[in-house]
């Protein structure tokens, strides 16, 4: 299970995550992959030679948000592993947009096929991961409207995928990345109080998110949300 913490100062919205997420380095695709802990993703990472956590902060002299990846653990001998993993997040960053272009583009064909069955039609998008839409619970549907309701299942689908992968981009885009070798520490061993420097500025912040004071503005008018994800 994941316990997402969300923070915004009601003062200059800014916004601040705090959702206990890991990473690993797939040296197949030379990529570092982070996640939440879920039943699903149970395993993730486990025949990776590096492997730590994520977790976020604020600059404000810069104005930017710095994702913090802590190596906790290497497997055998890895020469540079800040290096690799830096290199990771940005093709990892990079795979990002040109999956977002490749979302358009399959959005703009709509290529589909029509089935035709024994008593019913089935629609497959093959571009879009083989999604298929059968209609054998709806006989009386004619060929047009098979078509017109598959192609906006379609629509439904890749724009909440292209929304998610959006908000990923964006969010890694722009925030400044920080990673850190502490295989001698415990993974839940975090000091509240303890400073970082900006990887731009080289300015101390807070290593972890502070829920008392905006490091934006210095406001204390925030306020917080907490989801669960299984």
């Amino acid at each position: 299970m994941a316990i997402v913490n969300e923070c915004i100062c009601a003062d200059c919205d800014l916004e601040l995550v705090d959702d206990e997420r890991l990473f690993y380095y797939d040296s197949d695709s030379e990529q570092t992959i982070d996640y939440l802990l879920l039943m699903s993703t149970v395993g993730w990472g486990d025949t990776s030679r590096i492997r730590g956590k994520v977790t976020e902060t604020y600059c404000s002299r810069c104005d930017k948000h710095i994702r913090i990846y802590s190596i906790r653990e290497i497997i055998g001998e890895v020469e540079n592993p800040c290096s690799i993993i830096e290199k990771g997040i940005a093709r990892r960053i990079s795979n990002h947009l040109e999956r977002l272009n490749e979302l358009n583009e399959i959005k703009k064909r709509e290529k589909y096929e029509l089935i035709q069955k024994e008593n019913h039609y089935g629609v497959i998008f093959p571009d879009f991961e083989n999604l298929h839409f059968s209609y054998s619970y709806f006989p009386q549907m004619t060929k047009e409207d098979v078509i017109e309701d598959a192609l906006k299942s379609f629509h439904e689908e890749i724009d909440g995928e292209l929304e998610s992968l959006t908000e990923k981009y964006k969010r890694a885009e722009k925030a400044l990345s920080l990673i850190i070798d502490e295989r001698d520490r415990p993974y839940d061993d975090d000091d509240a109080l303890e400073k970082i420097s900006c990887p731009e500025c080289g300015s101390k912040i807070s290593k972890n998110i502070n829920y008392t004071e905006c490091p934006r503005c210095g406001g204390n008018n925030l306020m917080y949300s907490t989801i669960c994800y299984d």
